[in-house]
């Protein structure tokens, strides 16, 4: 875990940063989770290396943006189906875990966004093979919650 101070203008914020695997980092800012995928190419040392990510990432900070998703992880069918949220939210719930077996229909995650609670339910029967994001973390649309692998 590394731990950071950033000021931008006036403001302080305090981060906290986790490589939960290769090239996918946890990002604690101000209490909030985000979960992001950095491409190889912005973390290469070198002159200029990572300020498309930092520059980002203080565009965010600034905006007060609630979500913040610089790409989205590679899937491709090989590893399996791609489980993703429908909307931007707060994680509430993860009703699933690495391993477990679940049916068609059945409740993946539940996410809350403007008030309204989402179940996000998996298209297929399966075995779930990797869980991306945490309990509390805001993910955006489109973003990865499981990946499915189909029986």
């Amino acid at each position: 875990m590394s731990k950071f101070t950033v000021v931008i203008g006036n403001k302080r914020y305090h981060v906290e940063v986790h490589e939960e695997e290769e090239n996918v980092f946890l990002v604690r800012i101000g209490g909030r989770e985000y979960i992001i995928h950095f491409p190889q190419e912005l973390l290469q040392e070198g002159e200029g290396a990572g300020s498309e990510v930092m520059s980002r990432l203080t565009r965010a900070i600034e905006e007060s943006t609630m979500r913040l998703q610089l790409h989205p992880l590679p899937v491709t069918e090989e590893v399996g189906i791609k489980i993703a949220s429908e909307i931007p939210g707060r994680l509430v719930k993860l009703m699933v875990k690495e391993g477990d077996i679940i049916s068609s229909g059945q409740t993946i995650a539940v996410v809350e966004s403007m008030k309204m609670i989402i179940e996000i339910k998996s298209p297929y029967k399966g075995k779930i093979k990797k869980v991306f994001p945490r309990e509390g973390s805001f993910i955006d649309v489109g973003q990865t919650i499981a990946i499915l692998e189909p029986t």
